[in-house]
């Protein structure tokens, strides 16, 4: 039916977005027929929903939320696929230090943070994260690849007990290294 599809994170019903469940709307739209379907799911459980990302051949979905779970979803259906609480690995310090977002680096292969560290995933093993280096700042946000597939540049949020952030960080995969620039 759809010459494309968006997929939306739903943060539930609170206007802080931090209450209520957590979900995926999937927008599909066919422009030429002037037609469109939308399919929402929540998912129990899980709350604040943030942002949403679909593995390189688009067929496993991951929501990015506030519940410190890695929620995997089928970007077809949008049933649950796999889940994994990431308290086991490491305590917050604040309840908005979750897994927001991920960087996909294969199809069954993903880097996150957990804590103070950068992790990297393969979804058979959700429970066994592989701890690739420190990240460096106070909570890392927005992580995206560049298109070398080497480096990962992330923002950084203020954190209720390290203060305002004013930096952002380069992680180097090959070495494992972080670099933080401090911004005024």
């Amino acid at each position: 039916m759809s010459a494309c599809r968006l997929y939306i994170a739903l943060d539930g019903n609170g206007l802080n977005g931090f209450e209520g469940f957590a979900g995926i709307a999937k927008l599909s739209i066919d422009p030429g027929a002037r037609d469109f379907d939308i399919d929402v799911r929540f998912y129990p459980g899980v709350a604040g929903g943030h942002a949403t990302q679909l593995n390189p051949s688009g067929t496993v979905g991951y929501l990015g939320n506030l519940s410190q779970t890695l929620l995997f979803y089928d970007p077809h259906t949008l049933r649950e696929r796999a889940r994994q609480s990431t308290l086991p690995f490491n305590a917050p310090e604040v309840f908005y230090q979750s897994q927001t977002h991920v960087v996909w680096l294969s199809d069954d292969e993903l880097v996150t943070v957990i804590g103070e560290q950068f992790v990297k995933l393969r979804l058979g093993a959700l429970d066994r994260p592989e701890p690739i280096g420190a990240h460096g700042v106070t909570l890392p946000h927005a992580i995206k690849r560049s298109s070398s597939g080497r480096y990962l540049f992330y923002g950084a949020m203020d954190h209720d007990h390290h203060g305002y952030a004013n930096q952002m960080g380069v992680f180097d995969l090959s070495t494992g290294q972080a670099r933080v620039v401090e911004l005024p």
